[in-house]
């Protein structure tokens, strides 16, 4: 495997997701002027334009980016407490217990700003243009301790910190959209919407850890190994995506709108590559490559482990599956509109 720099830079999803989210910052605080200054009612048949300022939160599942997560959490069970309970089992061990602080974070929600320009064709039809910003996931801080009681009285203490260990996803979209309204009752309108565009994500991982061993005796303690390591990887791509969904709207002031919006969006990206790069000790080591997920058996004499570890690193007679980033999922979001 040929090694490259990894030098940090961004790739151009990111770039791109960088410049839109100023634009839909920048748009944002003119549409926030706007509202402030809010006039009646006044004219509105002619107001066929609106400006729509909307905040959300979205429930996500992207199982695959999610098995990261998953496959550290059962190489280390598998590692630790169940070798434990071997020894154990077979009278070479006393005892053992595991002390812990955290745990691996997976992207399972995501906050959902957006900025939208409508347009009414006529009372009931209107089309749309809009861009929305998705962040989801995040880092913490772990620790597990492991103690170990040994037949020969002796203590040893395992170590294992990650500051920090992160998971975490990104993403602009940006959309066209039809909307169909009707009126209900005298102040209150209900609108059923769908809108498509292309997908911009991005997804990020990152392990910063520390491991020790000590071995605590009646009169003695000291250390027969510890070691600090990195390894990150980062991936983008480009999909298309369709929502769907409704909303409910209630005059706030003037020519302002408040409203309620509830849907559904498909959200997926069938080709994620990337860099990473691994320090460990005085080694260190830097890749670019395609995410995958690659299966292996662990075999240890108290048992096999089965994983499935998502990756961009690209390992030889290593079995693989296709890795896709999926952020679909229902969304909830509350907004202001402004005619004008």
């Amino acid at each position: 495997m040929s090694k490259q720099k990894y030098d940090g830079r961004p790739t151009r999803a990111q770039y791109f997701l960088m410049r839109a989210v100023t634009v839909l910052l920048g748009l944002g605080l003119l549409g926030s002027v706007c509202l402030g200054a809010g006039s009646p009612e006044g004219g509105q048949k002619s107001r066929r334009f609106r400006l729509e300022l909307l905040g959300g939160y979205a429930l996500l599942d992207p199982g695959d980016l999610n098995l990261l997560s998953e496959s550290n959490d059962r190489f280390q069970e598998f590692s630790y407490e169940a070798y434990y309970d071997y020894l154990r089992q077979n009278n070479l061990l006393r005892s053992w217990s595991k002390e812990g602080a955290g745990q691996r974070p997976t992207v399972n929600s995501a906050l959902l700003p957006g900025l939208r320009l409508k347009y009414f064709l006529f009372d009931f039809l209107a089309v749309s243009a809009g861009f929305q910003y998705l962040r989801g996931g995040g880092a913490r801080d772990l620790t597990f301790v492991y103690t170990r009681n040994e037949l020969s009285e002796e203590r040893y203490v395992e170590t294992l910190t990650a500051t920090p260990y992160q998971l975490s996803i990104e993403a602009v979209l940006a959309s066209i959209g039809l909307h169909f309204s009707k009126k209900i009752g005298r102040s209150m309108t209900a609108e059923g919407f769908l809108a498509a565009g292309p997908l911009w994500a991005v997804c990020r991982y990152k392990s910063s850890w520390t491991y020790a061993w000590v071995i605590r005796g009646p009169n003695y303690t000291w250390t027969p190994f510890d070691s600090t390591g990195l390894l990150e990887m980062d991936g983008s791509g480009r999909g298309f995506f369709w929502e769907m969904g409704a909303r409910l709207e209630l005059p706030l002031a003037g020519r302002i709108k408040s409203f309620l919006e509830a849907g559904y969006a498909r959200q997926v990206v069938d080709s994620v590559s990337g860099g990473g790069r691994e320090l460990q000790g005085q080694s260190s080591e830097s890749w670019e490559g395609k995410w995958q997920i690659q299966k292996e058996t662990v075999t240890a004499p108290w048992g096999l482990l089965d994983l499935r570890t998502p990756s961009n690193r690209q390992r030889e007679r290593v079995e693989t599956e296709n890795f896709r980033l999926d952020l679909s999922g229902f969304r909830l979001r509350l907004g202001l509109s402004l005619a004008f």
